[in-house]
């Protein structure tokens, strides 16, 4: 019989240690994020997307995806491309590269190496569908920010928060499982530093998955899924894997 897992709400913060404050919200912070719609190319208009990557001290990075944002309609046979960007109050200018364009009031109005108008996107958040979703009848829920019980020798912040470097006393072979965690803003560093490796699956067994906040595109969410030795990439979204 498959037993379901279910994991109410889980804060995993990979690069959180003890009860380290997280560094707060600042001015760049509004502008990071997604932009979607459409721009015209001289083709005719076509869905576009965009991610916007705070890099500190009103750095930014632009990644265009010509056809929609990754987990919508982007493959990974589009090529992406990049450009620098730096803030001046409010609003981000990005110059220098094939596609460029300003962020102002939540719009990120695009245009070509010549500062041709292509399009004006607008900023987007995702959100999974089942988001704050109720355990179902016979769930199993394994964290829900009131305790750790559930957990070997888990620990708890004062704000909720499951401290990493614990594992699940129960051990499953099949299932659904759950999981919402949050992520820090660190926009000074690079890479995993952002914050990775917060949730494995079946790890022991030379198969299973691991979901990180990491990589070129540092505000997304990856997962890596692996069967002995085979590391393959997934983009994670509101709808679900999409191989990157």
């Amino acid at each position: 019989m498959l037993k379901a897992t279910f994991i109410a709400i889980v804060l995993l913060l990979a690069s959180f240690v003890g009860a380290q404050a997280q560094p707060k919200p600042d001015a760049d912070f509004p502008f990071q994020g997604e932009y979607a719609g459409e721009i015209n190319t001289g083709g005719g208009a076509q869905k576009f997307g965009i991610q916007v990557i705070a890099l500190g001290d009103g750095k930014f990075r632009a990644v265009f995806y010509p056809s929609g944002l990754p987990g919508d309609t982007w493959t990974k046979d589009k090529p992406k491309v990049k450009t620098e960007g730096v803030r001046d109050n409010d609003t981000v200018t990005f110059a220098g590269g094939r596609l460029n364009g300003t962020i102002k009031n939540s719009s990120f109005s695009v245009t070509d190496s010549g500062n041709k108008p292509l399009g004006t996107l607008k900023k987007v958040e995702r959100e999974s569908a089942t988001i704050g979703a109720k355990p179902p009848e016979g769930a199993i829920v394994l964290f829900d920010g009131k305790n750790a019980d559930a957990w070997e020798k888990g620990k708890m912040t004062e704000d909720g928060l499951l401290v990493q470097g614990t594992q699940t006393k129960q051990k499953f072979f099949s299932g659904t499982l759950h999981v919402e965690f949050i992520l820090p803003y660190e926009p000074k560093e690079r890479d995993q530093g952002r914050g990775n490796s917060g949730v494995y699956s079946g790890a022991r067994r030379g198969a299973g998955a691991r979901f990180i906040w990491a990589g070129g595109e540092e505000q997304r969410v990856r997962g890596h899924l692996w069967h002995r030795g085979t590391d393959r990439e997934y983009v994670l979204s509101a709808n679900g894997l999409a191989d990157i």
